[in-house]
């Protein structure tokens, strides 16, 4: 086999050996590419869904705030009333 035979066959096989390549080294690499990019949409969902669900519980939270505030203030008065009216049976015959 001559140099010449040798050269045509290198060039003959060159599309065989590149198919060969791609088939063997590159399409399992972009398989799995593929799979890296759907798993990264999938987390990229999952952290909007769960933004949504922070920001959901921030506004409930700042909700529940408020009526505790008003509970205390409520708790407070009530408490100021019954010293008041503690204050005031001091001196009545009917007190327990």
């Amino acid at each position: 086999m001559g140099l010449s035979e040798i050269w045509v066959f290198a060039v003959a096989a060159t599309p065989v050996i590149i198919w060969l390549i791609q088939w063997v080294m590159l399409n399992p690499l972009n398989v799995k590419i593929e799979a890296l990019v759907r798993n990264s949409e999938n987390q990229t969902k999952v952290i909007e869904e769960l933004r949504t669900d922070i920001s959901e519980m921030k506004e409930v939270l700042a909700s529940m705030k408020e009526k505790v505030s008003s509970a205390h203030k409520r708790i407070d008065g009530l408490e100021e009333r019954i010293i008041h009216l503690e204050k005031r049976c001091e001196h009545c015959p009917a007190r327990d």
